[in-house]
């Protein structure tokens, strides 16, 4: 089996991404913020494939989804998984646009 784990962070295919990360709690239904940070990352980024689009709900079907692959998956939080109730989804900032992680 061929280890591709190294082209993730290979200049040659890798960029450069911030990822914004809220901390707070939820009180009467609404997410009240007691911390923010922004993370630097670097991994490939790539627009989303049709069978990947297929997988959301109408709902929540948006024109530009892409995809971001990282050496460290478990460390993007989606919220309420892994545990992690006082965290918010994260959300990647790429070239001046911001992508919800879902």
């Amino acid at each position: 089996m061929i280890d591709v784990s190294e082209l993730i962070k290979d200049s040659d295919f890798a960029e450069n991404y911030m990822i914004h990360r809220k901390k707070g709690v939820w009180e009467n239904g609404r997410f009240h913020l007691t911390e923010e940070q922004t993370i630097p990352y670097i991994g490939v980024i790539q627009p989303a494939s049709e069978k990947e689009l297929e997988q959301l709900d109408i709902g929540d079907r948006q024109k530009f989804v892409m995809k971001f692959l990282s050496a460290y998956p478990n460390e993007i939080f989606v919220t309420q998984q892994y545990g992690q109730e006082e965290y918010f989804s994260d959300t990647i900032e790429y070239l001046g646009h911001f992508y919800k992680v879902i």
